[in-house]
């Protein structure tokens, strides 16, 4: 069965593997504040939908999700209003304008092994990419947050922690509580002032707050949590119902992008450097500085130019 074409299917027993991709592959994220946006404003969303979460993947310029949405309409009304929020959050405070999302692609999975391989092929794209050597190393996998809430920081008690950190886990709690995601001026707020460790660990303590699936849920498909990470570690996953865009090329060149950005004093959840006096200057420059092609430079800046 073809993606896409059946709508109206019964879905008992089975879950929907998301794509979703920037326009012509244009990078989504850029910094940590983009993806706690996007992920804040995708569990806030699936929790009110009723949308059961089994796997998430943030990538520079698409997600992967494995979901149980009910119904594909439900699924489609949620992506469209997830892509709607997070394109207004963005522009909203770098002041920019229009949608940043292609319509998203799904595909319907049944059965367990369809399901394990789908759970496998969406954790591995990482490591795929050669941005991590083991799916859970990657932050935005969010394996590592199965049984740890502090797993890329040192791990806090609030009455120990200094008070700024207290304050800024406060505001998380009452956005959280108010079922609200946080949004740039509101991340600006939470991190104000903390150090670099106190940031990293306000970071997990928010990924694990928002966190409504599981990987206990996923690996009811498997045979328990240790069987499901030794099948990630021992396979790649496969996808052929779905019509991904595939690029042979590793997205470390994003991430080296990123930091010469950032380098050159760009606040990159402003984005001032997608401004196209800005962009063109950049773009020789980014390819000398991490021998990327001209195209995957030009999906970062948000250039026309490029396959």
């Amino acid at each position: 069965m073809k993606p896409n074409t059946q709508r109206n299917q019964n879905l008992s027993g089975a879950l929907v593997h998301s794509y979703h991709r920037g326009i012509d592959g244009r990078v989504l994220f850029y910094c940590v504040r983009d993806r706690l946006v996007y992920y804040t404003l995708f569990m806030t969303l699936a929790r009110e939908r009723k949308i059961t979460v089994y796997s998430l993947t943030l990538m520079f310029n698409h997600t992967h999700s494995l979901t149980d949405p009910g119904s594909i309409q439900n699924l489609e009304s949620f992506y469209a209003l997830l892509a709607q929020r997070y394109s207004c959050a963005v522009n909203r405070y770098a002041g920019q304008k229009g949608p940043m999302f292609e319509p998203f692609k799904w595909a319907v999975k049944r059965g367990g092994k369809a399901i394990r391989s789908c759970i496998i092929y969406i954790a591995n794209n990482s490591a795929e990419k050669n941005l991590v050597r083991q799916a859970e190393q990657d932050r935005w996998t969010f394996l590592a947050y199965a049984d740890d809430t502090f797993p890329f920081s040192e791990p806090v008690r609030l009455r120990f922690a200094s008070r700024k950190y207290r304050k800024a886990i406060a505001l998380v709690k009452a956005q959280h509580k108010a079922g609200l995601p946080l949004d740039y001026p509101y991340l600006n707020l939470v991190f104000k002032d903390l150090s670099p460790l106190e940031t990293e660990q306000a970071t997990d303590y928010i990924i694990s707050l928002y966190r409504i699936g599981t990987t206990a849920d996923a690996s009811l498909f498997f045979e328990g949590e240790d069987a499901m990470m030794n099948a990630i570690h021992s396979n790649t996953g496969k996808e052929y119902d779905l019509a991904e865009v595939f690029e042979s090329e590793s997205d470390i060149a994003y991430a080296k992008m990123c930091r010469a950005v950032a380098r050159y004093g760009y606040d990159l959840a402003r984005r001032t450097f997608l401004q196209a006096d800005q962009a063109i200057t950049l773009l020789p420059l980014l390819q000398q500085a991490t021998g990327a092609p001209q195209w995957q430079v030009c999906r970062f800046l948000h250039l026309s130019r490029g396959r």
